[in-house]
């Protein structure tokens, strides 16, 4: 009975607009997310197994059984074999011409040159077996596939052979593999060569694989496929023992031997006159009953029977024998599971048992998938509130069935049509209701069941009646209490009369004794008066004499207060002193302000006189570039400032710094070394701007790589800042800044740590714990601990640096979402990818709003997407996310930056992966070149680009051209970073491996005493000994 998806009651048929028991609108509602569900105490989320495609109940068994008689004669068969009717005779064009070539195996001996070796066998299929070989006349190792020897007089096998040959080599594309040349042995017996591709048959490893990774093949495959159907091509045999996956990462589509073409002049046998095949278990019905003719739709079905072994581990149909196999493929029968979704429900369409109920392309296919995938973060989500639910059945916790609840609703959020998460939710919020109402929470259940109009269900009705129930005994409860309480004022109200005229009689009796001891107290005063006039007498006699001593006093008192005047008058002079001082101090700020403002003004003019050269009409019109006025500025200010050192060395080391910003380090490096030199004549070398001119210059040589030409300026500037400013300035926390930097440039992490954390703490004792320079240094000391591995201790201080940065610069600025990067960055390192594309994607939200999609920092972000997706085994979304990095780079910062170089790199190695050496290789060569160009020969960077070259000309065999790179790159590396590096010895057994494979190599074609051996050889013996006098490293 089909069922509401709020309150789960039975709906009538035909479905009504809305809900009779609850109201809610269901008329706007997919029919598909309107499912079977119940609720239970014992399992609160249970959803039916998904509507399987409705099977042929009419086939004809007897006329099934005659057209595959002659080919299935044995029940005991293998049902994942491939089989092919015989009732149709096949054809074979006219076209086909096998050349005569010479083959031998590895160990015969003949006199003739032979065209190829055989080395070893591959494997085996029906038909045909597969050899390791060797192409003499290129010297290249290729695969060829044969005949079996018992088949070599079969015609039908021999042209299914042919066909094959034919097809594939036709079909030019990256996931098919290529045919070289079609030939006979001297015995006639068929083969034809093709491309060896060193790898493991899909089927051998589609269960140990996750579900992603057998999605991203599955989509590789169904490339190749809409390719074929574009040149009229069925391929009618996909299924994962057909498919095989090399070890780079390729996808080959093999085994096209059961190919049939759409049209009459196609290379393979026509649709309509080739016979019936396939592999049973996989078969669409009209492969197994040739009812209809295979069409597009039959190679669609066998992908979605592929999706279905992927989602389930079973193959769509059962049997205990072939013929039973057949049957049911036939009549569409297909095994039953217990999963359900959306990718289930993309593998039954596929699989229709109407071939125009099925996807009608396979690109259609594909957008279904990918739809998918854009979904997979909701379909998660819900999984995982199901799970949840299931723990609150049995815990009764309020929490769990809380968090199960806006679990749903954050998988409806991010996907509406998630009709899992639509039921989910009503049932999740039915199941807490119930809870609630179980422990006698009868408003709590109510608040739930009011929300989402659930109050007039049956289990609403029960809550109503518990609570109206529950609130009559309160009101009861209420009206006895008042009761009581008017009961007790009563008694208090007696109580407290008999209390007031008591009091009243005890106040009287106080009043009497109170008036007898008034009489007492007035004699007792009379007595005290005569006394008192008596003292008086003798007061007046005392007063005299005091008199005396008094004039006396005020005589001492004058002499004090003369001397006190003239002390008065000494301050007086000594602060009009003070007071001229400090006037004249003012004076003098006023002229140094003055003089300060007058140079503002002159470089504001002068500012404005050289932007003014950038208008192109003063310019002639030509195009004036941001380098072009600096190049002028940089003349003009030599010239303009030459009598004022201080304005010239202020615009000197700003044009310094904004010539790195552009990449342009030779000219920076000429302010920034004037400015060094002119300041330390003008002020000395103790002097802090002393400093701040070795910093610049330090850092325009860490960002070229040139770290033992940064080293000791950075260190010169901490001793001079130590001594002039203290430990305690915040100029002194950038210099200890400064050199972890370097030391994490060198990968000396163990260096770099102590000074980051006493910057750190100067940085928090003088600026608090808010501030971004604090969150800056918690920063590089979180890239410490990731450096070192330490995930657990870098983790949290990122997340710190988010906050502070959160608050203080706030969620939309750029540095804010620096930090999600850094976070996505460690995420990745741990491969906890589903956590980390969050974050890429919000940063690159708030890069996009704060700076636009144009800027370099955008670009950086987009390039950290890709790097996510290359992880992931995603290339196919890779590619388009390094493209637009690429393109945002090349408008922002042009095609001779760095950063334009780096992204070259990042796109290579994605063609690299996919073994499309030819595509790659011009990208790190003009990588390379802008590298060299821009940083130098001597950077580190400028070596990684050559270490790619050369590992991309290891893969192809090019040994001899690889050897010089890898030599260079261990010269720069050991130049840059130094040999205790792990670059340095990575580099080391990368060049001993080369020279390993080239002895090999030399060794097989010209022997041990050949002298090319031998200085191989020597080459190689020479590395080994410098890997052993490297330190192990020490964590």
């Amino acid at each position: 009975m089909i069922q509401c998806p709020f309150c789960h009651e039975n709906l009538s048929e035909p479905l009504p607009k809305s809900c009779a028991t609850c109201d809610n609108t269901i008329a706007d509602l997919n029919i598909e997310t309107i499912v079977n569900n119940k609720y239970s105490s014992g399992s609160p989320f249970n959803t039916e197994t998904v509507a399987l495609p409705k099977p042929i109940s009419d086939i004809n068994l007897d006329n099934l059984e005659t057209v595959w008689s002659k080919t299935i004669t044995n029940d005991d068969d293998e049902l994942d074999a491939t089989i092919k009717s015989s009732d149709k005779a096949p054809s074979v064009s006219s076209g086909f011409s096998a050349k005569s070539r010479v083959l031998k195996h590895r160990n015969e001996v003949t006199d003739t040159m032979p065209d190829y070796e055989l080395i070893k066998i591959l494997g085996e299929g029906g038909m045909g077996i597969v050899y390791k070989a060797k192409q003499i006349s290129v010297d290249r190792e290729i695969a060829i596939k044969m005949i079996k020897e018992k088949y070599k007089s079969s015609e039908q096998i021999r042209n299914k052979f042919l066909v094959e040959a034919a097809v594939t080599g036709d079909l030019d594309h990256p996931n098919i593999v290529p045919i070289h040349e079609l030939g006979a042995d001297n015995a006639g017996q068929l083969f034809f060569s093709m491309k060896m591709v060193q790898g493991t048959e899909w089927k051998e490893v589609i269960a140990e694989k996750s579900r992603q990774e057998n999605l991203e093949i599955l989509m590789r495959v169904a490339d190749a496929i809409a390719f074929a159907h574009s040149r009229d091509v069925i391929h009618r045999d996909l299924k994962p023992e057909n498919i095989m996956l090399g070890e780079y990462g390729e996808v080959l589509v093999m085994d096209w031997g059961l190919a049939v073409s759409v049209t009459p002049s196609g290379k393979a046998d026509n649709v309509d006159e080739a016979g019936l095949g396939g592999t049973p278990p996989y078969m669409a019905p009209e492969m197994a009953s040739g009812e209809i003719n295979c069409s597009f739709e039959s190679d669609v079905y066998l992908l979605g029977a592929i999706l279905y072994e992927i989602i389930s581990g079973l193959k769509p149909h059962g049997g205990k024998s072939v013929k039973e196999c057949i049957a049911n493929a036939a009549r569409n029968i297909i095994l039953p599971i217990e999963e359900h979704g959306e990718l289930v429900n993309i593998s039954m369409k596929a699989m229709a048992t109407k071939p125009e109920d099925r996807y009608s392309t396979v690109r259609d296919f594909q957008g279904a998938i990918r739809e998918y995938q854009s979904h997979l973060e909701s379909v998660l989500l819900s999984t995982q509130a199901e799970k949840t639910l299931n723990i609150a059945a049995k815990t009764k916790s309020y929490a769990d069935y809380s968090r199960s609840m806006f679990t749903f609703e954050q998988s409806l959020e991010l996907w509406d049509q998630n009709h899992v998460a639509l039921n989910g939710v009503s049932v999740a919020r039915l199941a807490y209701a119930n809870c609630a109402y179980h422990k006698g929470d009868f408003a709590q259940a109510e608040s739930l069941l009011k929300e989402a109009k659930l109050l007039r269900t049956p289990l609403g009705k029960s809550v109503l009646i518990s609570l109206k129930e529950q609130k009559e005994r309160i009101k009861r409860v209420k009206t006895l209490t008042r009761m009581a309480i008017i009961l007790a004022a009563s008694v208090i109200l007696i109580l407290t009369g008999a209390f007031f005229w008591i009091s009243a009689k005890e106040k009287r009796a106080n009043e009497a004794e109170q008036n007898t001891l008034i009489a007492l107290e007035e004699v007792k005063i009379e007595k005290n008066n005569a006394i008192a006039a008596q003292k008086k007498a003798l007061n007046s006699e005392k007063e005299t004499i005091s008199a005396l001593k008094l004039a006396m006093i005020e005589k001492k008192n004058s002499l004090i207060a003369k001397n006190e005047a003239v002390n008065a008058q000494k301050i007086s002079q000594k602060a009009l002193a003070e007071v001229k001082k400090e006037k004249k101090a003012t004076e003098q700020a006023r002229d140094k302000a003055e003089e300060e403002r007058k140079r503002a003004e002159t470089v504001s003019n002068f500012m404005t006189e050289i932007l003014a050269k950038a208008n192109p009409t003063v310019s002639g019109g030509q195009k004036v570039t941001v380098v072009k006025v600096m190049e002028q500025m940089s003349i003009a200010v030599k010239q303009k400032f030459k009598n004022d050192d201080q304005t010239r060395l202020k615009l000197q080391d700003a044009i310094g710094r904004v010539y790195i910003g552009l990449g342009r380090y030779k000219e920076s490096e000429s302010h920034l070394l004037d400015t060094k030199n002119s300041v330390l004549t003008l002020l000395g070398a103790d002097h802090p701007s002393y400093a701040s001119s070795l910093s610049n210059l330090a850092g325009l040589y860490l960002i070229q790589g040139l770290i033992s030409k940064a080293e000791p300026l950075i260190i010169e500037a901490l001793k001079i800042r130590k001594k002039s400013l203290g430990v305690d300035h915040l100029l002194y926390a950038s210099s200890l800044h400064n050199l972890s930097n370097l030391y994490i440039n060198q990968g000396a992490y163990a260096k770099a740590e102590p000074h980051n954390i006493e910057a750190l703490k100067i940085r928090k004792k003088s600026l608090g714990v808010d501030h971004p320079k604090y969150a800056s240094s918690l920063n590089d000391l979180a890239l410490i601990y990731t450096n070192q591995g330490a995930y657990t201790k870098a983790e949290p201080l990122i997340i710190e640096v988010l906050k502070i940065r959160k608050k203080s610069l706030g969620a939309d600025h750029p540095s804010y979402a620096s930090s999600l990067n850094s976070l996505a960055d460690l995420y990745i390192t741990q491969g906890a990818y589903a956590k980390a594309e969050p974050l890429i994607i919000e940063a690159l939200k708030i890069i996009k709003k704060s700076l636009g999609m144009d800027h370099s920092i955008y670009a950086s972000s987009l390039s950290n997407l890709g790097h996510l997706y290359m992880k992931q085994g995603s290339s196919t979304k890779a590619e388009p996310i390094y493209l637009e990095s690429l393109k945002s780079i090349k408008k922002s910062l042009g095609t001779d930056h760095p950063a334009y170089a780096s992204s070259l790199n990042s796109l290579a190695g994605l063609y690299f992966k996919r073994g499309a050496y030819t595509k790659a290789e011009p990208l790190l060569l003009e990588s390379m070149q802008i590298k060299k160009k821009k940083l130098g020969a001597n950077h580190p960077s400028y070596a990684s680009s050559l270490n790619n070259l050369a590992s991309l000309y290891i893969k192809q065999g090019l040994f001899t051209k690889s050897e010089p790179l890898l030599v260079e790159v261990l010269k720069i590396v050991k130049k840059s970073l130094g040999v205790d590096h792990s670059a340095y010895s990575s580099s080391l057994n990368k060049i001993i491996d080369l020279y390993q494979k080239l002895n090999i190599d030399i060794k097989k074609s010209k022997g041990a005493n050949h002298p090319e051996y031998k200085s191989i050889t020597k080459k190689l013996n020479f590395y080994i000994n410098e890997r052993k006098k490297i330190k192990p490293s020490k964590k």
